[in-house]
């Protein structure tokens, strides 16, 4: 082959092959005051302030931070999280946040205590969930019982201050309680729990 054309295919080899449009990051990270227009993957815990990402982020440990906002955020570890906003946040791991948004479908594997937040739909498979001050959709929560088990665990749901539940509860296990403060409400249904309430003010429909 002449070598005029061994260079042509080099050339278009290198130009047309598609670009790793990713950060990568190892150990124990912190990102501070930065926008990253990339996906961005991190193989130990983040500690961030001030962060933007417009791509995925997949972060393999623990994440921790203050004003985030996040496209897709998948955490295989605990998240501690103060105001940020997030289209969409799949953790395996327990959550805690304060004044957090997620626009679009929230997945936990473990527990969840969320303060000020706003969420769409809830996926959580846990035994105990605190929400205070939050807004939200549909919450579905899976069991967390294997099917030998012949007693189902009781699941827990702790609505506080003014937590307004504009779809239903689901409790997959049909083992479900909610604990509701005085100004809690829940405008859907309330499938497979029972609800108690703290004092009569508290609101509730169906059960």
């Amino acid at each position: 082959m002449p070598k005029s054309i061994c260079l042509s295919l080099v050339f278009l080899f290198l130009f047309s092959a598609k670009p790793d449009c990713k950060e990568h990051r190892t150990g124990s990270v912190i990102i501070k005051d930065r926008t990253i227009e990339e996906d961005l993957e991190v193989f130990g815990n983040l500690h961030f302030e001030n962060l933007t990402v417009t791509g995925k982020t997949k972060v393999s440990g623990a994440v921790d931070g203050d004003q985030g906002t996040f496209d897709a955020l998948d955490v295989d570890g605990s998240v501690d999280i103060t105001n940020t906003h997030v289209q969409t946040l799949n953790v395996e791991g327990f959550v805690k946040g304060i004044n957090i948004t997620v626009d679009g479908e929230t997945a936990i594997f473990g527990f969840l205590q969320a303060r000020r937040g706003k969420f769409k739909d809830l996926t959580i498979t846990t035994n105990k969930i605190i929400l205070i001050n939050c807004c939200t959709d549909n919450i579905l929560i899976k069991s967390t019982d294997k099917p030998e088990d012949e007693n189902k665990t009781t699941q827990t749901l702790i609505l506080q201050g003014k937590c307004i539940i504009n779809g239903n509860i689901t409790f997959e296990g049909e083992n479900g309680t909610i604990i509701m403060g005085q100004k809690a409400k829940i405008n859907g249904k309330v499938i497979g729990g029972k609800v108690t309430l703290r004092d009569k003010k508290a609101k509730a429909k169906g059960r």
